[in-house]
């Protein structure tokens, strides 16, 4: 393979939704997708459907021959089980997609004398259609050097993706950053519609009425920052209203605690937005350490 940039041939080992949503992306984008193999015949029946010139192909080993740039897309328990045995070739890349693990689970296909990297998309790929839409305009963790770098950096701009480079060894940091980003926001959620329950209204309607809120707070974070897009009584320096919420949340079964600690962090960023006195952010403060704790049994 020559070493530059000119287009490569793709193949994905692992046919999930992840390797669906990227093959078709790719396919749609002029890349070549060769094809894929899984232990599953109908992902790969889902993914080849997905890309007209892409093809099944019955064991890894004879995708690995056909193609310059494999994705091990399987679970990331069965990574390293995966890459351990393919007899790659040199001058390959291959690259997996998990957001936690090291790349140094290829340790044999960098053996072999391919080039190893990570590419892990910051979205969610629940609903492989819904994450196609989604795809353009998400970033994208790449952790590889040299030419492979390039190449994924390549790929990642070709279907609208903000590529960001990931450094060796931050990989569970970025991961459980994007859990606090992703399904810690369900947690918060959660509470609120059981809350919301607690008034007399149905879980469902509950969630359909708070999203929108959610989305706007989440808009404002976009376009002002996480500091300015606080509202609430921390927002105002209402200390009198924290008591109240703290004095609800301590005579609940659930949801004391885990509002203690996002208060801290919103009345950090309150202050940090300069929207306060010094003497509203001592308040806030004060009753927030006066108030009772609910006692755990």
């Amino acid at each position: 393979m020559e070493k530059n940039c000119a287009p490569l041939r793709i193949g994905f080992i692992g046919a999930g939704r992840l390797a669906c949503t990227l093959a078709r992306a790719w396919a749609n984008a002029g890349e070549i997708v060769v094809g894929a193999s899984s232990r599953r015949a109908e992902s790969v029946a889902a993914l080849v459907a997905r890309c007209p010139d892409a093809r099944p192909f019955n064991t890894a080993a004879e995708l690995v021959d056909q193609c310059d740039l494999v994705f091990v897309t399987v679970t990331d328990t069965a990574i390293e089980e995966v890459s351990n045995a393919i007899a790659w070739h040199e001058g390959q890349f291959v690259v997996h997609c998990s957001a936690a693990c090291e790349i140094d689970l290829l340790h044999h296909a960098k053996q072999c004398g391919a080039e190893i990297g990570g590419f892990h998309p910051l979205q969610i790929f629940s609903d492989p259609e819904v994450a196609f839409l989604h795809l353009a305009g998400s970033s994208v963790a790449i952790e590889a050097l040299g030419l492979l770098q390039l190449q994924l950096f390549r790929l990642a701009s070709a279907i609208g993706m903000t590529p960001l480079t990931l450094r060796a060894g931050a990989r569970l940091s970025y991961h459980l950053a994007g859990n606090f980003a992703a399904s810690g926001l369900l947690a918060l959620l959660l509470e609120a519609e059981e809350l919301w329950e607690d008034c007399g209204f149905e879980r469902r309607t509950a969630l359909l009425a708070l999203l929108p809120l959610s989305f706007g707070t989440l808009n404002s974070a976009a376009q002002l920052g996480l500091a300015k897009a606080v509202s609430g009584p921390v927002s105002r320096g209402d200390s009198e209203m924290l008591k109240r919420h703290l004095a609800l949340a301590a005579s609940r079964e659930t949801g004391d605690q885990l509002y203690r600690e996002l208060l801290v962090r919103l009345i950090q960023l309150a202050n940090s937005s300069l929207r306060l006195t010094p003497d509203q952010v001592t308040e806030l403060r004060a009753a927030l350490n006066g108030a009772a704790r609910r006692i755990i049994p």
